[in-house]
C-alpha cells in the first residue's frame, strides 16, 4: 500500500520503534500524540508482510505472525539522509525479514537533470522545495506547504481551490530556504 490499509493517504506509524518515531516527529510527518498500535491497522490483513510509503522515513516493525515496513525514499527522503534509499526482504528461518539499505548516487547529475530539463524553472517554489528537499533529505515541501498555508489564513484566505499568487509570493519571500538537516522551521507544528 501507499499510505495504509484504509487510505493511500494515511500514515503509518512504527509505534514499536522510537527512533524512526523520532526521524517522522523531525521530518514534521509524525503524530505529537502517541500513534496507535500498528497490530490493531494489521489485524485487518490476512498478509505476513505489509510494505508501505508515504512518510518517506525507513522503518520496520514485526509482531506476532507479521512485519511492517516502510523502504523510506529513493529521491526523496525526508529522514536527513539523502541517499537513496529501500529495503531487501528476505525469507529466514521460516519468517520474512526486512534490511534497510541506502546508497549515494550522483546528486550532481541528478541537480544538473533538474535544471537542464526545464523542471526546476518551471516548477516553481514547490519545484525549489523538492530539489532542496531531495539534496538535504528533509520535507522542505510539506514545511514549506505548511507556512504557504499558515500565511494564507493570516492574510484572510477563506480557502478554497488554489492559494492567490500575492500569498505564494509572500511565502516564497519569507519562507527559511537554509533550514539545517535537525531543524523544524518555527511555528510549523509537526504533525
Amino acid at each position: 500500500v501507499h499510505g495504509s490499509p484504509s487510505h493511500p493517504t494515511e500514515h503509518l506509524f512504527p509505534n514499536g520503534d522510537p527512533v524512526a518515531l523520532e526521524a517522522l516527529r523531525a521530518a514534521a510527518v509524525a503524530p505529537k500524540r502517541k500513534p496507535p498500535p500498528l497490530a490493531s491497522v494489521l489485524a485487518g490483513i490476512d498478509e505476513d508482510v505489509l510494505l508501505c510509503g508515504h512518510s518517506h522515513v525507513p522503518w520496520q516493525q514485526a509482531g506476532k505472525g507479521w512485519l511492517a515496513v516502510n523502504a523510506g525514499s529513493v529521491g526523496a527522503p525526508v529522514n536527513g539522509d539523502p541517499r537513496a534509499q529501500y529495503a531487501l526482504l528476505a525469507w529466514r528461518a521460516g519468517r520474512w525479514c526486512a534490511e534497510h539499505r541506502a546508497v549515494a548516487y550522483d546528486m550532481d547529475a541528478a541537480t544538473a537533470a533538474w535544471h537542464d530539463s526545464g523542471l526546476l524553472a518551471m516548477g516553481g517554489a514547490i519545484a525549489r522545495t523538492c530539489l532542496l528537499g531531495m539534496q538535504r533529505g528533509q520535507n522542505l515541501r510539506g514545511w514549506f506547504v505548511e507556512h504557504l498555508y499558515r500565511l494564507a489564513a493570516e492574510m484572510g484566505w477563506a480557502g478554497g481551490d488554489s492559494v492567490p499568487d500575492q500569498v505564494w509570493d509572500e511565502a516564497v519571500a519569507t519562507f527559511d530556504w537554509s533550514l539545517g538537516s535537525a531543524a523544524t522551521p518555527a511555528g510549523l507544528s509537526g504533525g
